[in-house]
């Protein structure tokens, strides 16, 4: 199959509505309504990886995570700082080992929650000097900050990576 951008896409129904459809040679591909984008692996389960995503199939991802119980996931392990900080995305990254998108968010999320641990950590000692107040301050903001906006990601379908993380747990 070539990526001809006049033809609907094979569904059999006549349906040309945005969304993956396989191909005949054995790869799932994008129609966009109105043209097919690159082809993606047929055994490729789940959102499709950074590494393996053009700039337009990123901006599609949110359909192509798989079911409300993922999105549920993900969205509690970045949620951790309210939901019992780092107990929540580790037991999240420790019980699901299967889907390679929860266990991502789940890594990050708890990289994340050690990061703001230790800083926290640094921060007690610090206030005797009162610069720990403010560090403290900028680690629970930027908790909070970047929680919502890693959980509002990942619900999306996005492969979200913090901007200041120390990556001490591997997905």
């Amino acid at each position: 199959m070539t990526a001809d951008a006049s033809q609907p896409p094979s569904t059999g129904s006549g349906s040309s509505e945005p969304g993956w459809y396989p191909a005949e040679d054995g790869f799932v591909r994008w129609w966009d309504g109105s043209g097919w984008g690159p082809p993606r692996p047929a055994g490729l389960d789940g959102p499709v990886p950074r590494s393996q995503a053009t700039v337009a199939e990123r901006k599609l991802l949110p359909g192509a995570v798989a079911g409300d119980h993922t999105r549920s996931l993900v969205m509690l392990s970045h949620l951790g700082f309210v939901l019992g900080w780092v107990i929540m995305p580790l037991s999240v990254y420790l019980v699901e080992k299967s889907n390679p998108y929860v266990r991502h968010h789940a890594a990050e999320a708890l990289n994340f929650q050690l990061t703001v641990l230790i800083v926290v950590l640094v921060s007690l000692p610090l206030m005797l000097v009162v610069v720990g107040f403010f560090t403290l301050l900028a680690a629970v903001v930027a908790d909070v900050v970047l929680g919502i906006v890693a959980a509002v990601q990942a619900g999306r379908g996005v492969w979200f990576r913090y901007p200041v993380n120390l990556r001490l747990v591997r997905p």
